[in-house]
């Protein structure tokens, strides 16, 4: 059995079987790769990106969120919307990490805003939802993909 779960601040393994786990947020990048992909099915959603490549979002991934910015608590759709099919995707900081950037809303409260969406990827390509907010700014980092 691999090794599934690491013990927060050591280095020791702590062998779990796939029915123990419930979310694969705090499980490390390494551990990430082992994991069978039926394992994602137990996330709050999982897409496929504009490259093609599976983008899972946890239950903690959109809890943290929308405890940090209340104004996605009703945006689970937009978000879903700006990874599968973005205005601009950005290199994010560091090599994993890219930002998905949204459709500018054009009406209500947030008119001209729009959502900005993290994913930070493994090494088989499998998108880890990372945050989620609302921004009027343009996001920062290399354009790698455009729709226009």
């Amino acid at each position: 059995m691999a090794c599934f779960l690491r013990a927060k601040g050591s280095g020791v393994c702590t062998r779990r079987k796939l029915s123990d786990i419930h979310d694969i947020t705090d499980i490390s990048q390494n551990d990430k790769s082992e994991l069978p992909l039926s394992l994602y099915t137990m996330s709050r959603f999982t897409i496929s990106d504009i490259f093609g490549q599976t983008v899972v979002g946890s239950f903690s991934a959109w809890d943290h969120i929308v405890k940090g910015h209340t104004e996605m608590i009703d945006k689970e759709e937009a978000v879903k919307h700006a990874i599968e099919k973005p205005v601009t995707v950005h290199l994010g900081n560091t090599a994993s990490d890219r930002l998905f950037r949204g459709e500018t809303f054009t009406s209500g409260f947030w008119n001209g805003s729009f959502a900005v969406v993290v994913v930070e990827y493994n090494k088989q390509n499998v998108g880890f939802l990372r945050t989620a907010y609302l921004s009027g700014l343009e996001p920062r980092g290399t354009i790698i993909w455009s729709r226009s």
